[in-house]
């Protein structure tokens, strides 16, 4: 397991420190997805981190926060390589109707980029997916101020 600390002192450098982790797995996409898990309180900016993502991929669509319908979703197109990125925000789920577990698994697919908050409160996970996917795991820490800790965490297939 490889971890990286990273500090960031704006939403900018939140943005740009997403774009370098999306260009380690860039080439991956075309055979397997990339599922990040983004962790941290309320406010820290797990958002601006999955609109790091987005404008690295060159999504053009405003990304807002999935807080009450749980999915967005945002297709690109980035030379030859197409697909979406997947905004998921699991922190009103904790095992309530209305949320489809089994649509994560269908958003598992090259190509694919899945930014999901609060991933503990999905039951089992995905785990048991029937696809290739990367995993990484971020937990961005509020350290006052504009400033934030940002782990990464490589957890590999």
């Amino acid at each position: 397991m490889n971890e990286e600390i990273t500090i960031s002192n704006s939403e900018k450098e939140t943005k740009h420190i997403a774009s370098k982790l999306l260009e380690k797995f860039l080439s991956g996409l075309e055979s397997s997805a990339l599922v990040i898990f983004l962790s941290g309180d309320l406010g820290t900016g797990k958002t601006q981190y999955v609109k790091g993502l987005g404008e690295s991929l060159g999504i053009e669509e405003v990304i807002i926060s999935p807080s009450y319908v749980y999915i967005r979703n945002y297709k690109y197109t980035l030379g030859t390589l197409k697909g979406e990125l997947v905004h998921i925000d699991a922190w009103r789920v904790d095992g309530k109707e209305g949320f489809n577990y089994k649509e994560i698994e269908d958003f598992l697919k090259p190509g694919n980029v899945l930014a999901i908050e609060w991933a503990g409160n999905i039951p089992g996970g995905i785990e048991n997916a029937n696809t290739s996917y990367e995993l990484v795991e971020v937990d961005i820490i509020d350290k006052g101020g504009e400033t934030r800790e940002i782990k990464t965490q490589y957890l590999g297939e």
